[in-house]
């Protein structure tokens, strides 16, 4: 059995990190000797809330990487698939695509939403101030298409290096270093279906999950070794009753 990382290992111990980090700094000012109100209150208060946010998160993370932890183990494994080089070399250009696809639409849609504001802010106000934010709106859109590039180039070549198999379950899949969790805070699975896609066949798992904006979906593509119809199917059906008893 091929050695896969854990990849929800480590941010559960940077989060952990992070705690003690930002819950040692409640202390700082006492132990710096910082006048509460010369600062001291203030960088005990945030540092408080950095704590408990970073506390949050660890737990979040621990618990997805014990679910993580369990499908490595082969705990209620529906499939572990494997790909020739070609079959592998042609979904990750497939892949490529699509989710190229999908975060330039997404980017768009956050860049017209800017624009509007930017401008309307300017319309109203008509002063320099406003002319400020416009354009720290726009140099902020663009420093986040340059951060996505280079986060989508990681992706991509972190896809192409990829040699272990996909592991999928129903508390979720694991496939080339990501972990889809079927089974995290809020979460859920919303459908599973096998699609064509550049003469592969896909298994894409719909699923949500709760977050600061609100409810997000995602969706895990995951390629049918063969192209076997009959297995992808078995596999879909397994995921969608497994949804029917949570």
């Amino acid at each position: 059995m091929e050695a896969i990382e854990n990849p929800r290992r480590r941010p559960a111990r940077i989060s952990w990190l992070l705690t003690l980090v930002f819950g040692a700094g409640v202390f700082a000012p006492g132990i710096l000797g910082v006048d509460g109100m010369g600062g001291g209150f203030a960088l005990a208060f945030l540092s408080a809330f950095a704590a408990v946010c970073a506390f949050i998160a660890a737990i979040i993370f621990s618990r997805s990487a014990a679910r993580a932890e369990r499908i490595l183990g082969g705990s209620d494994v529906i499939a572990r698939w494997s790909y020739s080089s070609d079959e592998w070399r042609r979904f990750c250009e497939a892949e490529k695509l699509t989710s190229a696809e999908e975060s330039r639409a997404l980017y768009f849609l956050v860049l017209a939403i800017s624009v509007v504001v930017g401008v309307g802010f300017m319309l109203v106000k008509r002063d320099a101030a406003s002319v400020f934010v416009f354009v720290f709106l726009m140099v902020f859109m663009l420093a986040l298409r340059i951060f996505a590039s280079a986060m989508q180039r990681s992706r991509n070549r972190r896809y192409l290096a990829f040699q272990g198999p996909a592991i999928i379950a129903p508390g979720g899949a694991l496939l080339a270093g990501e972990f889809h969790d079927f089974e995290g805070f809020t979460a859920r699975v919303e459908g599973v279906e096998c699609l064509p896609l550049a003469g592969l066949l896909i298994l894409a798992v719909r699923y949500s999950y709760s977050s600061r904006a609100g409810r997000q979906s995602a969706v895990a593509r995951l390629p049918v070794p063969g192209a076997d119809e009959a297995e992808g199917n078995r596999v879909a059906q397994a995921l969608l009753n497994a949804r029917g008893k949570r």
